[in-house]
């Protein structure tokens, strides 16, 4: 066992002892029930739930909620007093960007966008209220440059934790299939992205290839990208981003492009 797993098993097992004797306040959250597999959050009101056995729930919360990993994009919208009305969470996982940007832009729409089968049935218990008043809408699917194809999943990337699932094209048919954000604009008549959040395990190099349509661009504001360096893509998508007009931050692991043209 690392250091990494022992420290979030010692974690895991404190809050499932403190949550079993009273609601305490940590992490921005209350802690209103625990069993041996999942612990229940009181964010702000926003009730939601992180696995605990062999899961990454908890250093997801940590990271996008605690950490504030779009802490900056948020800052950016803040800063010009607009609230955004169109999000895209490509990499949705369980749930915790789409929850912490609801607390702070509860009129905004979310489209979440994730393959992992497991991951995505906790991200519909986790948003179904959202998903209910039509204010979110959920697509089990892998974002790529094109639409319809025949994807797996990888669950040997990275770390193998549940926040690492990775798609990868099949020629056989499969039930999981690829969707892009070309699609999204026509089924939704989208005039404009104000967010377009993507963390999708290297499936990023999309934006680089030949044959995708990235016209979007045009009409997306602001991009929150984690760029996965085993791809050697992150030049190449820099050079992408900057030809539209997009100014580039760094933020840790994140990578924050905002569209000059639409500032």
């Amino acid at each position: 066992m690392t250091w990494k797993e022992f420290k979030l098993k010692i974690k895991k097992r404190w809050h499932y002892f403190l949550a079993k004797r009273e609601s305490i306040e940590t992490y921005y959250m209350t802690v209103v029930d625990s069993t041996k597999e999942i612990t229940t959050f009181n964010y702000y009101g926003h009730i939601f739930h992180a696995r605990l056995k062999n899961s990454s729930d908890y250093d997801m919360v940590n990271q996008v909620i605690v950490k504030g990993e779009y802490a900056l994009a948020v800052s950016y919208f803040k800063a010009q007093s607009f609230e955004p009305k169109v999000l895209i969470d490509a990499g949705s996982n369980i749930g915790s960007t789409a929850i912490y940007l609801k607390h702070l832009f509860p009129e905004t729409q979310i489209f979440c966008i994730e393959p992992d089968e497991e991951n995505f049935d906790l991200l519909k218990n986790n948003l179904s209220k959202y998903v209910n008043n039509g204010s979110v809408k959920l697509y089990q699917a892998g974002l790529m440059g094109k639409s319809g194809l025949n994807l797996s999943i990888n669950t040997n990337f990275r770390d193998k934790s549940s926040c690492a699932r990775q798609v990868v094209v099949e020629q056989k048919e499969n039930r999981l299939k690829s969707i892009t954000i070309i699609d999204l604009i026509k089924e939704h008549n989208l005039q404009s992205i104000d967010l377009l959040k993507i963390d999708i395990e290297g499936a990023e190099v999309f934006l680089i290839k030949n044959d995708s349509n990235v016209s979007f661009l045009s009409i997306t504001k602001c991009i929150a990208i984690e760029i996965h360096d085993e791809y050697e893509c992150r030049e190449k998508i820099y050079e992408l981003l900057i030809k539209n007009n997009f100014v580039l931050l760094e933020d840790n692991e994140t990578t924050l492009a905002i569209n000059k043209s639409l500032a």
